[in-house]
C-alpha cells in the first residue's frame, strides 16, 4: 500500500500533468479570442488605463485578502489550531505566489497551505477541513451575492445565469450542511460507504474534525458568511474601479452580479488561473451593455493583473522577506 509521502509525490505527478493539459486549454482559448478581437487593440486599451486608478484597486484586493484571512483563522479556531492573523494573510499571499508557476495547481497550493499551517502531523486533517470550510463559504457567499444582485439587476438576455447562480447554490449548500449543521457519523448515512473506505485511523480525525465544526456550527457559519459577503462586496469595488480605469461606464450593480459571473466561471478547472475562460465570460456578460470586445478582454486581463498577478508578487515579496528575517531557515 502506498505511503503518505508516496501518495503525495503522485498527487503532485498528476497534478503537474493537469497544469499543463490546463495551459495548452488557456492557450487555445486565447489565441482564438485574439484572434476574434485582435491583440494589439486589447494592448491599446490596456495602455490606455488610468494607472492611478489601478494601484486603488490594488489596495482593494489586499484588503479583500485581508478579510478572507480572518475567515480562515476563525475557521481554522474552531479545529483548535489558534493560527495568528497575520500568518494566515502571508500563507495565503505565498500561495498565491507559488501558484503562479509551480506545478500542479490546486493540488500544489492545498500542500502549500498544509505544510505551512501544520505544526504537528495529527493535525492535517483540522487543516483540510478548515480549507475545505474557507473554500465553500467563499464560493456559497458568491453565488449568493450573484443571485441577489442579478434579481436586482434583472438582465433579460442573461436568464441563464440565473440558472447557474442557483445551481451552484445548491451545491454549495449541501457540504455545508455536514460542516456546520448536522454532525454526521462514520456509520451511517449516505457518507458512511465513502467514510468505511478509508483507514479507522484518518476516519476518526475526519469525524472529529466536522464535529467541532457542528459544535460551534451556527456561530461559525454566520461569521464565515458575513466575512465572506464583505469580501466580495470590497472585491465588487475592485472590480468596479478597474472598470472605471478603462472608462467603461457600468453601475456597480452591474459590476457585482458580472463580477459573480466571471469568477464562478474561473472555477473550472480546465485552464490555468482562470485564463481564456475568464475572458469569454467577460465577452458574453459585457457585450449586452455596450462594451467593445477589446475593453472586455482588457477589462478581463487587467482583472487577472490586478487581482492574481499583483497579489502573487506581493505574496513572492512576503516570501522573500520572511526568508531574509529568519535567517534562511
Amino acid at each position: 500500500m502506498p505511503t503518505l509521502d508516496q501518495r503525495a509525490a503522485w498527487s503532485v505527478v498528476l497534478g503537474s500533468a493537469k497544469k499543463l493539459l490546463r495551459i495548452l486549454v488557456a492557450a487555445i482559448l486565447l489565441y482564438y479570442i485574439f484572434s476574434y478581437v485582435g491583440l494589439q487593440t486589447v494592448i491599446s486599451a490596456i495602455g490606455g488605463a488610468n494607472l492611478s486608478i489601478l494601484w486603488l484597486a490594488f489596495f482593494v484586493a489586499i484588503i479583500v485578502q485581508l478579510v478572507v484571512s480572518y475567515r480562515l483563522k476563525r475557521l481554522t479556531d474552531v479545529q483548535g489550531l489558534c493560527l495568528p492573523t497575520l500568518l494566515v494573510f502571508e500563507v495565503n499571499l505565498a500561495t498565491r505566489f507559488y501558484g503562479l508557476f509551480l506545478p500542479g495547481g490546486n493540488i500544489t497550493a492545498l500542500l502549500i497551505r498544509i505544510f505551512k499551517f501544520t505544526r504537528e502531523r495529527s493535525q492535517i486533517t483540522s487543516v483540510v477541513v478548515s480549507l475545505f470550510a474557507d473554500r465553500i463559504m467563499a464560493t456559497l457567499s458568491l453565488c449568493v451575492l450573484g443571485l441577489f444582485f442579478w434579481t436586482q439587476a434583472q438582465p433579460q438576455p442573461d436568464g441563464l445565469w440565473l440558472l447557474v447562480f442557483a445551481l451552484a447554490t445548491t451545491a454549495c449548500l449541501i457540504p455545508t450542511y455536514f460542516l456546520f449543521i448536522q454532525s454526521f457519523s462514520p456509520k451511517s448515512g449516505r457518507l458512511a460507504p465513502l467514510l468505511q473506505r478509508l483507514s479507522p485511523s484518518l476516519r476518526e480525525k475526519l469525524t472529529r474534525a466536522f464535529q467541532r465544526s457542528c459544535q460551534t456550527g451556527g456561530k461559525v457559519l454566520v461569521s464565515s458568511l458575513t466575512l465572506s459577503v464583505m469580501a466580495h462586496l470590497i472585491g465588487i469595488v475592485g472590480y468596479w474601479l478597474i472598470a472605471q480605469s478603462l472608462g467603461m461606464e457600468l453601475s456597480l450593480l452591474l459590476i457585482a452580479w458580472i463580477r459573480s459571473g466571471m469568477m464562478l466561471v474561473t472555477l473550472l478547472p480546465i485552464t490555468i488561473a482562470g485564463l481564456g475562460v475568464r475572458e469569454v465570460a467577460a465577452l458574453i456578460l459585457l457585450q449586452h451593455y455596450g462594451v467593445e470586445s477589446d475593453i472586455a478582454i482588457a477589462f478581463s486581463m487587467l482583472v487577472f493583473t490586478v487581482t492574481v498577478v499583483a497579489i502573487g508578487l506581493l505574496g513572492g515579496l512576503t516570501e522573500a522577506w520572511r526568508f531574509v528575517y529568519s535567517g534562511g531557515q
